[in-house]
């Protein structure tokens, strides 16, 4: 009896929320685990007018992916149809060689997340180009050095064909594609947030702190 009236004393003079933690640190690990694995993104470059090809570009955005052009120079959205090109059909994005040794393109998420690179479409351009372009994927450490993977891809065909990269471009932040020319197109990803995660996270946190603050206020 005396043990028993000793743990109630002690479990009595906690904070009223200590007996949260642990379900409100599963229901969080829950959520960001939902958050982070909801199917996949196809980046298909859209939006030019067929039998056309836009300007030089420094950068293109779709769905809060940004490619950069490496080093200088554009790159461009070619139409469905433009005679000479590769065709599938659809719309594409062209990296023309634009630096000898190096030229290529790069793309993160906006704001910086980590994802997973699954596959993409690549073809050789107008002039017949059969690069092997090389793809270097980056990924964020905390407090360690950013750790890199590097696949070598051969583009054999005028003709788009589907590449798979290897299971080390998973939860890259950034990867880039290199040596020039070259056109992408279909481009998958995985494992990106949902916009709403960092709102389910405050609101559960929010929720549990209420809680333990009402119960708090009963005992008083």
């Amino acid at each position: 009896m005396k043990t028993t009236k000793l743990l109630n004393i002690r479990n009595s003079s906690l904070h009223p929320g200590t007996n949260l933690i642990v379900p409100i640190g599963f229901a969080l690990f829950c959520i960001l685990h939902q958050c982070q694995s909801q199917g996949t993104t196809t980046f298909t470059f859209e939006g030019q007018a067929p039998g056309t090809i836009s300007g030089g570009m420094a950068y293109y955005v779709e769905s809060a992916m940004q490619f950069n052009v490496l080093p200088e120079g554009g790159l461009f959205l070619v139409g469905p149809g433009v005679p000479g090109y590769p065709q599938d059909g659809t719309g594409y994005l062209e990296a023309p060689d634009v630096f000898v040794g190096g030229g290529g393109l790069e793309f993160s998420l906006n704001p910086v997340a980590s994802f997973n690179l699954i596959s993409f479409d690549l073809a050789g351009i107008v002039n017949g180009a059969r690069p092997t372009v090389e793809v270097v994927g980056y990924e964020l450490q905390i407090m360690a050095p950013t750790l890199m993977v590097t696949n070598y891809i051969t583009v054999t065909s005028d003709n788009f064909q589907t590449f798979y990269l290897s299971s080390g471009f998973q939860n890259v932040y950034e990867v880039e594609i290199l040596n020039a020319p070259f056109s992408l197109d279909n481009m998958v990803i995985s494992g990106v947030p949902e916009p709403s995660c960092g709102a389910l996270v405050v609101l559960a946190t929010l929720c549990g702190l209420g809680r333990a603050w009402m119960r708090g206020k009963r005992t008083e």
